[in-house]
């Protein structure tokens, strides 16, 4: 399992997309409202090698919620995110 996580609007979605070997996976977009929200995982393995490779995308750290709805949003919730992210991978792509 490979997790990227790190600041919001660093590129870790984007990132994510270029290990698939495509621009259409996880969401991404061009203003600083937050694409990712909490960890999402890709459905299926891809083979890089002889490995399979399971890639994770997370919410960018230390982001506000700008959006509509309320969300408790601080810093816990980040380490929330950081150590399910580090529970669950092999590697871990801190991509700031």
């Amino acid at each position: 399992v490979v997790t990227i996580a790190g600041p919001q609007r660093t590129g870790k979605s984007f990132l994510a997309n270029r290990l698939l070997n495509r621009m259409n996976g996880f969401a991404i977009g061009p203003s600083t409202v937050p694409c990712t929200k909490g960890i999402w995982i890709w459905s299926q393995p891809i083979e890089v090698g002889d490995m399979m490779l399971l890639i994770m995308d997370t919410e960018g750290l230390f982001s506000v919620c700008i959006l509509s709805f309320t969300i408790d949003r601080n810093a816990t919730t980040d380490a929330k995110i950081l150590a399910i992210s580090l529970l669950l991978s092999t590697i871990l792509v801190y991509n700031s």
